[in-house]
């Protein structure tokens, strides 16, 4: 036992070890190639590749059919040709109803010998276009005093023309005439007297649509 622990030898004792090194590092070898060739385990083989399935996978990209890409469309859609715009209705002539008239002066009050001015006005108050005939023979204006008729656009003016005009809703028309301060009559004028002071007022006429009175005053100089 002395001699295994304490090697005795015409040799150093340190080359005796590594001699009993080397040899118990060539016997671990051995024993570990005849384990490995005899005792390897069974599961350091690769696994087998599995077949593949007959069914496509779930992700795999399907093929569209040619009847969903490829079918023209069985009713293509047809231009259908715009018609022409019409031309608005040409509007028809003005109701009596559908006309309002009205009458006014250019001042509240004048000199006797003055000359008012006095204003005819015509307003389509209908919600349509309409005609009216505003000229000279569809238009008067009459002044009157106590309810007597003491000059009229129509005695000394002209009765005869036509003037047709398209009124929009809420459009007016409108003339104006001097009166010059005397009294007229059917022959026009009545040797011509001038209106005295007193109360007067003034109606408009368009046709058959007869304006409210409007009143004014004439006073002494």
């Amino acid at each position: 036992m002395s001699s295994v622990l304490n090697p005795v030898g015409p040799e150093p004792p340190g080359v005796y070890w590594r001699r009993r090194a080397l040899l118990v590092i060539v016997l671990l070898l051995l024993v570990l190639l005849i384990w490995w060739l005899f005792f390897k385990p069974a599961g350091g083989s690769p696994a087998a590749t599995p077949a593949p399935s007959g069914s496509p996978s779930a992700s795999a990209v399907t093929s569209p059919s040619p009847s969903s890409t490829a079918k023209p469309s069985a009713s293509p859609s047809a231009s259908v040709p715009t018609s022409p715009s019409q031309s608005p209705a040409e509007p028809g002539n003005c109701a009596p109803a559908d006309i309002a008239v009205t009458a006014t002066t250019d001042a509240a009050s004048y000199k006797v010998g003055s000359t008012p001015k006095l204003t005819l006005r015509v307003t389509n108050s209908s919600a349509t276009a309409c005609k009216r005939d505003v000229g000279q023979k569809a238009n008067e204006i009459v002044v009157s005093s106590g309810g007597v008729k003491v000059w009229s656009s129509d005695d000394c003016g002209s009765t005869s023309g036509t003037d047709v005009v398209t009124l929009q809703p809420g459009q007016s028309y409108s003339t104006t005439v001097t009166w010059d301060g005397r009294l007229t009559g059917p022959t026009c004028s009545t040797a011509g007297k001038v209106a005295q002071a007193g109360s007067y007022a003034v109606v408009a006429r368009n046709g058959d649509v007869t304006s409210k009175a409007t009143p004014f005053a004439l006073t002494a100089a």
